[in-house]
């Protein structure tokens, strides 16, 4: 509703973000070890609806499965941290289990010499609805 408060009718605000089938290795040892998701990411359907319920047309929209590769997990979970994902700490696990974890997302990304992360994302391009009197109450 922010985003819809500023905008210009007929504007345009792009964003992208992380899509269900993101980082599914990681996904399946979090499971393993019963934490919490390191990554949250939605559905296409999700989005849509959001944007619409918002009075947002969404008129562009681009799928692009993107794999990156780095040196070691350590790498890995950094860049997580880095771009705001939740962190693995020992507040979760205790040491050994964060070594055991660390142990078996490297053996489930690990391809050849690289860490391989697979991601989906989305990117969104929605603009905003002419207003009529019924979609938006006046203040």
């Amino acid at each position: 509703s922010e985003c819809y408060r500023v905008l210009k009718q007929g504007a345009y605000f792009c964003f992208a973000t992380f899509l269900s089938g993101t980082l599914l290795s990681l996904t399946n040892t979090q499971h393993d070890f019963d934490i919490k998701p390191l990554v949250h990411y939605f559905t296409m359907d999700t989005i849509s609806h959001a944007l619409k319920n918002a009075d947002f047309d969404l008129r562009q929209a681009l799928f692009l499965p993107f794999t990156d590769t780095y040196p070691d997990i350590q790498s890995f979970l950094r860049y997580l941290s880095a771009i705001g994902s939740t962190s693995i700490s020992g507040k979760r696990l205790n040491r050994e289990q964060l070594s055991n974890f660390i142990k078996k997302c490297e053996t489930a990304m690990r391809k050849e010499e690289s860490i391989c992360a697979e991601y989906s994302i989305g990117f969104f391009c929605p603009d905003k609805r002419t207003l009529r009197s019924s979609s938006r109450p006046t203040v």
